[in-house]
Order: C-alpha cells, then sequence, then structure tokens
C-alpha cells in the first residue's frame, strides 16, 4: 500500500477556494431571488381603484366658508379651488364628487406629464357636474430635476427626464405664452436627485409666479 501523505498546498488551496466560491455564489443566488420579487412589486403599478365602493353624497357638501377665514376679513370669496389634483391615480368621476362634497368648486387637473386625464375630467365635469364644479387644465411636468405645476394650458410640454437650466426656462415660457400660470411644487421632491437643482430666487427671476 501507497502512502500518498497530506495534500499537497495548492490542493488545499484549490479545495477552499472551491467551497468559498460555492458559498459566495450561493449567496448571489438568494439575494437575486429576494431581490427580483421585491423590485417587481416596487415597481408595480397602483392597482386599479374602484369608485363605486366608496360612494359619495355630493348633496352633503361642506362649506368651507364657516371654517376658513381669509386674511382680508371683509372680503367675502366665492372659489374654492385645489391646483393639483390627478386622475392616474384615482377615477376620474370619484375625484370630481370629492372635490365637490369638500366643497370646491374648482379644480385642476394636473396629471404626470400629459394632458388627456385632465381633457376627459373635465369633458366629464361639463356634462355632469357644471353646475357644481369647473376643471381647469393641467399638467404636473415631473422629472428628475423638478416638479412644476402647469396651470390653464391647453397643450403639454415637452418632456424630459433630466432637464438643464435652460430647458426649464424653455418650459416656464411654454406656459406663458400658453397663458397659463407655473407654480413649483416641493421643492423636497426632487432633493433625492443629488442634482444642482435650482434656487428658488432663480426659479422666481425665470418666471414661476408662484410656489
Amino acid at each position: 500500500m501507497v502512502n500518498k501523505g497530506p495534500p499537497s498546498t495548492l490542493k488545499r488551496v484549490l479545495f477552499y477556494l472551491k467551497a468559498s466560491v460555492l458559498r459566495f455564489l450561493t449567496v448571489i443566488i438568494v439575494l437575486i431571488s429576494l431581490a427580483i420579487p421585491s423590485i417587481l412589486v416596487y415597481n408595480k403599478a397602483p392597482a386599479e381603484f374602484n369608485s363605486i365602493a366608496v360612494p359619495i353624497n355630493i348633496s352633503n357638501v361642506f362649506h368651507p366658508q364657516s371654517v376658513f377665514q381669509p386674511y382680508d376679513k371683509g372680503y367675502n370669496y366665492t372659489v374654492m379651488m385645489d391646483i393639483q389634483a390627478h386622475t392616474d391615480v384615482i377615477d376620474a368621476e370619484q375625484s370630481i364628487q370629492w372635490h365637490i362634497a369638500n366643497g370646491y368648486n374648482v379644480m385642476v387637473v394636473t396629471d404626470y406629464n400629459n394632458l388627456d386625464g385632465a381633457l376627459a375630467t373635465r369633458d366629464l365635469a361639463r356634462s355632469k357636474y357644471n353646475d357644481f364644479i369647473k376643471v381647469l387644465i393641467g399638467e404636473e411636468w415631473s422629472n428628475c430635476a423638478i416638479h412644476m405645476g402647469f396651470i390653464g394650458i391647453s397643450e403639454p410640454v415637452g418632456l424630459s427626464k433630466n432637464p438643464t437650466n435652460d430647458e426649464i426656462k424653455q418650459a416656464i415660457q411654454n406656459v406663458h405664452n400658453q397663458g397659463g400660470l407655473v407654480v413649483v411644487d416641493p421643492i423636497p421632491l426632487s432633493s433625492w436627485t443629488g442634482l444642482a437643482l435650482p434656487s428658488r430666487e432663480q426659479l422666481a427671476e425665470w418666471g414661476v409666479d408662484f410656489f
């Protein structure tokens, strides 16, 4: 019987290296199997909203004048307006009814980067709720640099994922050329990108109407 002696250093290294690689691959496979479902769930669109399940009685309307008092005590305001409503995450008719029931008589629909929902909601309001509420056309210009609301426009403003300062200026000018107003949505919504975002002073200089 031949005694081969202890395994060589190279064989021991290869053995432990193989075991380490197998452990590493096992960990990677487990992480991937956990990550893929998580990513799919995170990026999944919201479930379709069923407005029928939440009926709203618009005959029982809240009157904001009984609670909210204007700065000018002698001013009797007649308009209660929501400047940022969406139909891309909620049924359009449900949104109209909710606004009416809560005392709003004007709402601006500002879906993300398009006017389709706003136009459809305006037409629906005119046909069924014209005595209760007016719907203005708007768009939320949403990208990695800034979120701005465009109110009273007739054409969508071109989408840019990461607009330059010049492109932001052009977008503001585009809205003004259409006779619309520009409002800057909460700036922290864009701060996560780490980009050099324009300041409030710059935005005001470029023509933003209010913040």
